[in-house]
């Protein structure tokens, strides 16, 4: 497992592409490569294409995760920096999303989302659009082996294990039977959150239609392709 330390700068130059590229290509296989990156065309710059996989959350709730990320990290990042006035930090995000201000509105929360890590790297898929949404479904559906969905986790590791056995043996019993992925996870939890108001979920809800509609076609791929499974490993 290799796991890059750097999750800034997921939209990089062309030269940026290459050196990444050109790292991954060294690296002796089997291996993972995990790294916070809007989708590389490996093809395009006449590289061998990884393998891809993902693991998708929730629209709202990544949304309103990453809002109290920003301000007050969690358990495993206690000295998370907020840029922003105190009063913005301490803004609630029910206030932020019903008193429409700009983290809370579309062009900002669509950058925070999946659809530009699987639209890839053109400065488009930064910008809410339907030409972004069909990128990153178009790259969903022909460049991804496999994307699960952090609500499914047990059922996603389970497909990682039969897609992937090389890779996931095992996983889901280290699941099951170890505390030590469901304490990374519990350690990793926003602090300070406070729950939508049905108000402020319908709103952004809203805001996060895009999103949404990549989501809802995620789960249904997900759900395809557990039930294929079942009928071959039943």
């Amino acid at each position: 497992m290799h796991s890059s330390i750097v999750y800034e700068h997921m939209n990089l130059s062309l030269a940026d592409q290459t050196v990444l590229m050109n790292y991954i290509q060294s690296l002796q296989p089997p291996l993972i490569f995990e790294k916070h990156v809007h989708y590389l065309d490996f093809t395009r710059l006449g590289y061998e294409p990884p393998i891809y996989i993902n693991i998708i959350r929730d629209p709202i709730r990544r949304f309103v995760s990453d809002y109290y990320f920003a301000r007050f990290g969690d358990a495993l990042k206690i000295d998370k920096v907020f840029l922003g006035s105190d009063e913005t930090k301490n803004r609630s995000v029910n206030d932020c999303i019903l008193g429409g201000y700009d983290e809370c509105r579309e062009a900002k929360a669509f950058g925070l989302g999946s659809i530009p890590y699987f639209c890839g790297q053109d400065p488009r898929c930064m910008q809410p659009s339907e030409w972004a949404l069909e990128q990153a479904l178009y790259n969903l559906h022909n460049r991804y082996l496999f994307v699960g969905i952090t609500e499914h986790l047990k059922g996603s590791i389970a497909i990682l294990e039969a897609l992937l056995p090389n890779l996931f043996k095992g996983a889901s019993k280290i699941l099951k039977y170890h505390g030590g992925v469901m304490d990374v996870v519990s350690k990793s939890s926003t602090k300070g959150k406070h729950e939508l108001t049905p108000a402020a979920s319908k709103k952004l809800k809203e805001v996060l239609r895009l999103e949404y509609i990549f989501y809802n076609e995620a789960i249904r791929l997900f759900k395809d392709l557990k039930n294929q499974i079942k009928r071959i490993r039943p």
